[in-house]
């Protein structure tokens, strides 16, 4: 079996994935109790996940990168649903609240197809890469994929996970003394998905890149990174995807 016809069936299985990765999480939102702004959420990245998923059967690194953007929103959006969130919050240390809000439980299982579309993806882009384009192109195209998928977590949580995460976020920012933290919540959220969407799908790049880069540092430095022991968190909790990243 050549490449071409490995891609095609590759494509295909990656298309049928996808659509049970939508049906499953519709099931979620339609019988379970989840909140109107996660319903919406959910709602409008599945339906990016199913266009994406169609638009990759045509064999469009930029569709592959759209693809891979939605399923990564998806998957996490479920990963940390809480159905059921603790009635009281009092007493939680800062370090607390982010780890309720970034580690789960979600779903069970729905993080493991998150990883299975995502391993099927790269494998379409390796195929796909060896047959179109350079080693150099490639090698670039995947780290700036790659970059923007790093913020995926981080505006999943802060804008598009539901009045909880929110509201924690926004006790967390206060904690660390930034004012209007419900507005610092919203637009930290807002400037990690241009930046993952610019990264990942390749539009503005540059300016885009700079203004994450300028967010990060921003992030560093009024987020205490360098001094409240978060890489020692980190490593306690070394499935907090939270700690790789800005606040």
């Amino acid at each position: 079996m050549g490449i071409d016809n490995s891609v095609r069936w590759l494509s295909r299985a990656t298309l049928a994935v996808a659509v049970i990765m939508i049906g499953w999480g519709s099931s979620v939102v339609i019988g379970q109790p989840v909140t109107a702004w996660f319903t919406a959420s959910a709602t409008i990245w599945m339906a990016l996940l199913l266009i994406s998923a169609l638009w990759q059967l045509r064999g469009s690194f930029t569709a592959i990168a759209a693809l891979a953007l939605a399923t990564a929103v998806v998957a996490r959006l479920f990963s940390i649903l809480r159905l059921h969130p603790p009635a009281s919050i009092a007493g939680l240390r800062p370090e607390d609240l982010d780890l309720l809000v970034a580690t789960g439980p979600g779903v069970p299982g729905f993080e493991l197809l998150g990883w299975f579309l995502g391993a099927l993806l790269l494998v379409q882009f390796i195929l796909r890469a060896a047959r179109e384009s350079s080693l150099n192109v490639a090698a670039l195209t995947f780290i700036r994929i790659y970059v923007g998928l790093m913020f995926v977590p981080h505006f999943g949580s802060h804008i598009l996970g539901g009045p909880f995460q929110f509201k924690i976020y926004t006790l967390y920012f206060s904690s660390l003394g930034l004012h209007m933290p419900a507005m610092q919540v919203l637009l930290a959220g807002s400037v990690e998905l241009i930046t993952a969407i610019g990264l990942v799908l390749g539009l503005f790049t540059r300016p885009v890149a700079l203004l994450g880069s300028v967010y990060l540092l921003m992030s560093m430095l009024w987020g205490g990174h360098f001094t409240s022991a978060m890489y020692g968190r980190c490593r306690k909790a070394a499935t907090n995807s939270a700690c790789f990243g800005p606040l």
